[in-house]
């Protein structure tokens, strides 16, 4: 595997520009990330980073005279915008040759904002518009991670905030929001794929001009309530015409490397064949098409699970055998380990083919997780030191009684009853 070597290039401006070039290819990636995300926020800013994210591009698009999209689609370019939980990533793409006008675009996102009234009022009505039409509010996952985190904490609110909550958010104070953002210590550049040798100059010329505030380093650490790791088998039910089924467990991601905590997840809930839950609840019994695995992990900690949805007379039968997948995984991960590691290993130099796809990798893993892969090689590595072993010892250690949480959406639902359910599917099993 080609092993290259990600290089750094602190900039004028005060924040650094790391490159991975992958020269084999036909493109770049040029990405701008902001730590920022509604775990960093409070509840009174509870969406302004998404809100950002939207409002940047329309004032690239006001600074270049309304010819952004023209210019993008002369150029074949392409710009993209996504708010995480812990980040917003503001990414262009394109052929080598337009690289320079690519740096002109994407550096724009630098200056303060420059809009009109009736552009940020258009643009907080979209967002409303996501927001109704998403219904976050009344989903599972929203009602989860209320259970999981309490109902205010930064983990529970949706990424674009509250409509309400917008409507509050005055021009001013999302300008300020903004520069606010684009600290010195919450910034940085990541550029891979094929790039010109001077790239670094360029974007440092482009960038140099604009002056940004300090604020304190932010961190994917996020607050961990008190019935962390001691939920002792916790059932929550929340009133809705479907059957709709959540398994969390708590994680201490402190304890476990991010390799073999990917590993586990994919032997039990990942979309293999050979996955344990879908072998029980698919191919083996039939009772579902698909399911929805879940595993977020921030530097502290973490939840593993899955969730799907279910005929109300099939609810007890369906938690019966995840929990027996569960319950596999205790035992069996060694001997699954062979069927789940190949992408990591065998298949890790295809991070090197997608220059998008390695930007993000190497920004996340790295810089927001600040995992210690040096290399895509060495990230391989990890992968291929998680023993067997490991695996059925993390696995005794996460899936346990004090570690679970289900959260239901039905109809006339015994909690007592499922509650013993996975009490019982959860013991240790006999050695």
């Amino acid at each position: 595997m080609p092993n290259r070597e990600e290089q750094t290039h602190p900039l004028a401006v005060g924040v650094p520009l790391y490159t991975l070039g992958t020269p084999h290819t036909h493109s770049f990636c040029l990405s701008l990330y902001l730590r920022g995300g509604s775990i960093h926020e409070s509840a009174e800013r509870s969406g302004v980073t998404h809100f950002i994210e939207h409002l940047i591009f329309r004032s690239i698009n006001r600074r270049l005279d309304g010819k952004l999209y023209e210019t993008l689609d002369r150029l074949g370019l392409a710009v993209e915008g996504v708010t995480y939980r812990e980040l917003t990533q503001l990414s262009i793409t394109g052929a080598p040759q337009h690289f320079d006008a690519a740096v002109g675009i994407l550096s724009l996102a630098l200056a303060p904002l420059s809009l009109s009234m009736d552009d940020f009022l258009t643009e907080r009505s979209r967002i409303k518009a996501e927001i109704r039409e998403e219904g976050e509010k009344t989903s599972l996952d929203y009602f989860t991670d209320r259970t999981l985190f309490g109902d205010d904490a930064p983990t529970s609110r949706p990424i674009t905030g509250w409509a309400s909550g917008l409507s509050r958010m005055s021009r001013a104070f999302v300008y300020a929001e903004k520069e606010r953002l684009c600290s010195k210590e919450n910034l940085f550049f990541y550029l891979t794929g094929a790039f010109p040798e001077d790239a670094p100059a360029t974007l440092d010329a482009a960038t140099r001009t604009y002056s940004l505030p300090s604020d304190a380093r932010r961190e994917s650490i996020v607050p961990v309530p008190d019935a962390f790791f001691h939920r002792d088998a916790t059932v929550a039910v929340k009133g809705s015409d479907k059957t709709l089924v959540r398994l969390s467990f708590d994680v201490d991601t402190a304890r476990y490397t991010d390799a073999s905590l990917t590993l586990l997840y994919d032997v039990l809930f990942g979309d293999g064949e050979e996955s344990f839950f879908h072998r029980a609840m698919s191919e083996g019994s039939g009772l579902l098409y698909s399911f929805r695995g879940v595993l977020d992990a921030y530097r502290n900690v973490g939840v593993i699970g899955v969730t799907y949805e279910i005929a109300p007379r099939l609810l007890e039968k369906s938690l019966s055998l995840a929990l027996g997948a569960i319950a596999r995984a205790k035992t069996e991960a060694a001997g699954a380990l062979p069927f789940v590691r190949a992408p990591y290993t065998d298949n890790a130099a295809f991070l090197l083919d997608d220059g998008a796809a390695l930007n993000f990798n190497r920004a996340y893993e790295t810089k927001i997780l600040s995992l210690p892969y040096a290399t895509v090689a060495s990230r391989a590595a990890a992968y291929a030191s998680v023993t067997g072993e490991a695996l059925c010892r993390m696995a005794k250690e996460i899936f346990r009684a004090e570690n679970a949480t289900l959260t239901l959406k039905g109809r006339a639902l015994d909690t007592q009853k499922l509650r013993a359910l996975l009490i019982q599917g959860l013991e240790d099993p006999t050695p």
